[in-house]
């Protein structure tokens, strides 16, 4: 099987080699192969930068998570007797 990087850089060569074997059309695959790679590359190279983006955004959220938990641990081992009196007053 042949490497899309050997087509790549061996066109005229791979379609003389098809040509022996009786393929016909021999330039309109090699021209179809060498089209779909470069779509596939462009198509990989959008889908890692949505992957990167999409992993930015989940620090964020993972960020914003850690510092809005009320139910962490540092948050249930503060003691609550020093706040609770003056928030009872303010509260009426």
């Amino acid at each position: 099987m042949l490497q899309v990087t050997f087509i790549r850089e061996n066109k005229e060569t791979v379609i003389k080699g098809l040509r022996k074997r009786n393929i016909g059309n021999a330039e309109e695959l090699v021209t179809k192969t060498i089209t779909a790679d470069e779509e596939r590359r462009a198509t990989q190279t959008e889908l890692d930068a949505v992957l990167d983006e999409s992993n930015k955004l989940k620090v964020k959220v993972d960020n914003l998570v850690d510092l809005g938990d009320p139910y962490s641990g540092y948050n249930r081992s503060i003691p609550v007797s020093s706040f609770l009196p003056p928030l009872l007053a303010e509260l009426g």
